[in-house]
């Protein structure tokens, strides 16, 4: 190499903390990599690998300085060309290293090839330190003249800024609205539709104005906070209850309640009841669409100014659509709801906000519930269609649930829940109120669950939507993430596992719970389940393994379902758990027709089939998803029944009572 052309790769591979070339002619010994030069190298991340090493040949020098060749998985998990997981790089670890106070935003490369340049293209050397105003002053001690304005213009994260509407809504640094200090005044110009006239005259025309009666109308609402938000929580009851009693018609500007959020929860209450009521005739609607109907209406005005409350109406819209099979609406409620928590800044830690006086402690805590309610729901329901839906973990700072030192510590043992209508055997403890205790819980459940979804999102985003990665990687992810969920279990506190003992009563989110997690098993263990899939050579458990913990996952859902039908029966499921029977039962059908013996254990194993498809039967009254959902489980199972026949003889039928059931076409 010319003595030139060794000087200027030098200078690029000490750039970016890789030792320079032999100064020895003709040395055809490769290069080390970034990887085995780490140690030498400290000022450059460690999260930054470079995947290949940088070879010459006798003609050409390749400088080929990449990261890993293959696409990344998401969270950073490496590809199939990288034989370690521990090995991963995230978007803002790319640069680091590569910078430094004095070198120029324009070109990184600039100050060290300005020689260079003026040598190939003739032109004058130019001074990369010097300001380009006119007059070409140094602008060393720029920042000493006006630092306060420097700091404004190059400030990277926004805050929370009152919006022209006068709500309070999350901004970044490039929308400029941090440079206002909330100073704007109300925009004259904008024209504020109001739910009082406007969305009366849209009820209107839409034949929904109906006079509802408010004792049902509680009805329907504590119906929902008894069966559903206890199970999957959205909405702050507290908070909601104070926000709703302040003004009858919801005009406090607190946004925690408002008729399009009260109508929301009015229709997954009404999923609990018959599909018409006496004290609201909606024939031929049904109960439950009629006030579904009648929030989507009102929701067209409550967009051009949303709320807290406008995210907590959009997930519970976006339950009753899947409960009626509409997914693409649902998903799209969903989506929606997670856009506004960012519009809203529910991402973000309101602590200061809350040392300043500007929200209280009760709005920090409604606000962080919605979060991580959409946060759930949103993953749930990307687990559950097998569609992406990434966030981007590190721009979420708000604590989770139990972890707010905004709010009393959380109860050590939080056991108790209001069950509505009431009963003896369910009261909350005397020794704590009653609202406090349900919170308490809700707690809990909520950040057991929260911790269930970061286990499974990188898996599941790498199973079911990442193309590229190899069979070895992923099965590396696979059992990791399975070691996760397995130590996940063994250390629940005890006042949230199930007793082994069949007569023990438990609250039904803490059953809703366990449901999940052998759900997600089943999710995270399903693709393994084929010979054919397993990595060669062969690594992990094997697809034996896989099966084993599939059915068995399959079998204990299907005795808490049993526990939940003796305690509360099926149809105080709610809507969001219906959405996962479904893999349980397929599972099961699964095993029927693998098991080649009519012995104990497929008499269990259909047994347990039965439990799961009455489930989807009884609350098919209700929902047509569950109807949906149930004919399509029966006719897999007779394919697969009959696919099993025709290629071995010695396959067992179908046991009695399952095949009677399937020619009544009720199980």
């Amino acid at each position: 190499m010319e003595e030139d052309d060794e000087t200027l790769v030098n200078r690029v591979l000490e750039s970016v903390g890789v030792p320079k070339l032999s100064s020895v002619a003709g040395n055809n010994q490769p290069l080390p990599t970034a990887a085995s030069s780490a140690s030498q190298a400290p000022a450059m991340s460690s999260s930054v690998q470079l995947a290949h090493d940088i070879n010459y040949t006798d003609q050409s020098l390749d400088l080929e300085m990449q990261f890993p060749s293959t696409n990344l998985s998401m969270n950073g998990q490496l590809g199939e060309d990288n034989s370690s997981l521990d090995d991963t790089v995230s978007y803002n670890d790319l640069f680091q290293g590569y910078y430094d106070d004095g070198t120029t935003p324009d070109w990184m490369w600039a100050g060290m090839l300005a020689p260079e340049v003026e040598k190939a293209f003739g032109q004058t050397p130019i001074n990369w330190n010097a300001s380009l105003l006119p007059g070409g002053e140094d602008t060393q001690n720029e920042d000493d003249a006006h630092p306060d304005i420097v700091s404004q213009i190059a400030a990277r994260f926004g805050s929370l800024q009152i919006a022209p509407d006068g709500k309070l809504r999350y901004f970044g640094t490039p929308a400029n609205a941090h440079l206002l200090h909330n100073n704007r005044m109300w925009s004259n110009s904008s024209t504020q539709r109001s739910l009082q006239l406007d969305g009366t005259r849209l009820l209107r025309g839409a034949e929904l104005d109906l006079d509802v009666d408010p004792t049902f109308e509680e009805h329907l609402i504590k119906t929902y906070f008894s069966w559903h938000n206890s199970c999957h929580p959205v909405v702050d009851e507290a908070m909601y209850w104070s926000s709703k009693n302040n003004s009858e018609e919801n005009n406090d500007g607190n946004g925690f309640s408002s008729p399009v959020l009260t109508n929301a929860m009015c229709a997954i209450g009404a999923g609990y009841e018959a599909r018409y009521h006496s004290a609201l005739v909606t024939f031929p609607r049904p109960l439950a669409d009629f006030f579904a109907e009648r929030a989507k209406t009102l929701l067209e005005v409550e967009l051009d100014s949303p709320c807290v409350s406008t995210v907590q109406a959009l997930l519970l819209l976006s339950s009753h659509e899947a409960g009626y099979q509409r997914i693409a609406r649902s998903w799209l409620y969903g989506g929606m709801a997670m856009r506004l928590c960012f519009d809203l800044g529910l991402h973000i830690d309101t602590n200061i906000y809350v040392q300043q006086g500007i929200i209280s402690a009760a709005e920090s805590r409604a606000r962080r519930s919605a979060f991580w309610g959409s946060y759930v729901m949103n993953y749930r329901a990307s687990f559950s269609l097998g569609r992406p839906f990434t966030l981007d973990a590190s721009e979420i700072t708000v604590s989770k649930p139990g972890a707010s030192v905004n709010t009393p510590a959380i109860n050590a043992a939080p056991t108790s829940w209001n069950e509505y209508p009431s009963s003896s055997a369910t009261q909350a403890s005397p020794a704590l109120d009653s609202a406090q205790a349900a919170s308490e819980l809700a707690d809990a459940i909520s950040e057991q669950r929260v911790t269930l979804c970061d286990m499974v999102e990188p898996i599941a985003r790498a199973l079911y939507g990442n193309t590229v990665i190899s069979n070895k990687s992923l099965q590396e992810l696979s059992d990791r993430a399975s070691s996760s969920m397995f130590r996940w279990k063994k250390n629940l506190p005890s006042t949230l596992r199930l007793a082994e003992d069949e007569q023990s009563k438990a609250a039904p989110q803490i059953l809703v719970l366990h449901l999940e997690y052998h759900y997600l098993a089943i999710l995270l263990h399903r693709p393994w389940t084929s010979r054919r899939l397993q990595p060669v050579p062969a690594q992990g458990h094997g697809y034996r393994q896989a099966r084993k913990i599939c059915v068995t996952s399959a079998c204990e859902m299907a005795n808490i379902l049993l526990k939940f039908e003796k305690h509360y029966g099926y149809r105080r499921l709610n809507v969001e758990t219906l959405q996962i029977l479904p893999s349980a039962a397929l599972i099961l059908i699964f095993a029927t027709v693998s098991v080649s013996d009519s012995g104990d254990k497929a008499a269990h194993i259909a047994t347990n089939l039965n439990t799961v498809l009455r489930a989807l039967d009884e609350l098919s009254s209700s929902y047509a998803c569950a109807r949906e959902h149930l004919e399509s489980l029966l006719l897999i199972q007779q394919t697969w029944h009959n696919t099993s026949k025709g290629s071995s003889g010695k396959r067992a039928a179908a046991p009695e009572e399952l095949a009677r059931s399937m020619k009544r076409g009720k199980i």
